[in-house]
Parts: C-alpha cells; structure tokens; sequence
C-alpha cells in the first residue's frame, strides 16, 4: 500500500475511526523520519481493531417484541439501550456501543422470562 502523510494523529485517529483510513496503510507524522503502518502509531491499539469489526447488533426488533407481549417496563429500557448503540458506535465509542447492545439483549432475555413466570402465575392461580 501507497504511504499517505505526513498527518497529525489526530488526524489520522480520526481516519481510522470513521473508516476512511484502512488498517495496514502506512502513514507519517509530522516530524518523523519513517513511515509505520498505523496500528503503530497509537499506545491504544483498540482504536484500529475495533473499527474492523462490524457495528454489533442492536436487538432493536428483539426490545419492541418483548414490549408488546412480555414485561413492558423492561421492554421500554431494552428499547432505550437498542437505540443508542448505533449512535454510539458511530461516535467511536466501541466499548459503550458494545455494553448497549449487551444491556438489550440481557433486557429483552429478561422481559421474556419475568413474562413466562407471570403468565404461570396467573396460570396456577386461576386453576
């Protein structure tokens, strides 16, 4: 791959976080006498790791279905947490995105099993 630079590494923190810089490419700071590949150029290796991997799944569908038909309070929160891991990730906020997207699907695997236990509840106390 062509070496691009010199950039700021800001610059370049900011390219590799938005995509427009692909690990593996080469790049210079200002000041510099040698070119590295990226994944060099910060202590914080995660920042070129985690862009490569995909935007995890938000389980928004999962939260509205357990609204509707299991426990709603729970439901409502897996909603809140579905939404924000899209807007989370694309701020560069891998960690949060991912602990988002983990909090909805344990709320959404709540709000189903607190709905079965009242549903037999109500169940054993009918009979």
């Amino acid at each position: 791959m062509k070496p691009e630079g010199p950039m700021s590494l800001e610059d370049i923190r900011v390219g590799v976080q938005v995509g427009t810089i692909p690990p593996g490419t080469c790049y210079s700071v200002p000041g510099a006498n040698s070119w590295e590949p990226v994944e060099q150029l910060f202590d914080d290796k995660t920042i070129v790791t985690q862009r490569a991997a995909s935007c995890p799944d938000n389980y928004l569908v999962w939260s509205i279905l357990t609204t509707l038909f299991c426990c709603m309070p729970v439901g409502i929160y897996a909603i809140i947490k579905s939404a924000s891991v899209a807007d989370l990730w694309n701020q560069g906020k891998y960690e949060a995105a991912q602990n988002a997207a983990a909090a909805a699907k344990s709320a959404c695997i709540w709000s189903a099993v607190l709905s079965v236990v009242q549903y037999m509840l109500i169940g054993v106390g009918g009979i």
